[in-house]
């Protein structure tokens, strides 16, 4: 029987796929806890969501992820599908996450892991949705990818619309001439007269 050499890499890349059940980090790190298929039951009375191991997601290398530098963490979701691998072949407790996973949700499970298994909802329901996310009516039955990007919904999504309506119109240019003073009062040059064409000068 091969022994673990406890050195990171030397004991074999095991991978994982599964469902993203908490993002509520206490760190602030945005980790996540993931049931791993064939790795984890999907019984919650066996293994509740809560004694899962956190997940740390991996960034792009246009973000240097520390000292706030960058984007936010993550924006994953509960119900969110996600591929990663173990940082520890052996114990698997140390997961890493490095992708998400769309796909066309046909229902919501409930009673049971691999799912959104939270005993209260947020304001936008549980995911996948049943009744229609608010901001864009996404919903169980369609696929995964937005509706914009499928050309399904242009003009009338909800999220356009919007926009649309927070929109800020008629917002003066910071430039000659239209600007001559500024909100603290300090006053600008004022462009110079433009000669009247209809006279004559001698």
């Amino acid at each position: 029987m091969q022994t673990s050499s406890e050195f990171f890499g030397l004991d074999g890349f095991i991978w994982f796929i599964g469902v993203v059940e908490d993002r509520q980090d206490p760190l602030k790190l945005g980790r996540v806890k993931v049931r791993c298929l064939g790795f984890h039951t999907e019984s919650l009375s066996d293994l509740p969501t809560a004694d899962l191991p956190w997940a740390h997601v991996m960034h792009p290398v246009t973000n240097p992820s520390m000292h706030g530098l960058g984007h936010t963490p993550t924006f994953m979701v509960e119900g969110s599908w996600v591929v990663g691998f173990f940082r520890d072949a052996e114990e698997k407790q140390l997961p890493i996450i490095i992708g998400t996973l769309p796909g066309k949700p046909v229902k919501r499970k409930t009673g049971v892991g691999f799912a959104d298994t939270r005993s209260f909802a947020s304001p936008y329901g549980h995911y996948p949705s049943d009744r229609g996310l608010p901001h864009s009516g996404h919903k169980i039955g369609e696929s995964d990818t937005s509706r914009l990007a499928r050309g399904k919904d242009s003009e009338h999504h909800k999220a356009l619309q919007q926009r649309r309506r927070k929109r800020l119109v008629g917002i003066p240019m910071a430039t000659k001439p239209a600007m001559f003073a500024t909100s603290l009062g300090a006053k600008k040059e004022k462009p110079p007269k433009v000669p009247d064409k209809t006279k004559v000068y001698v």
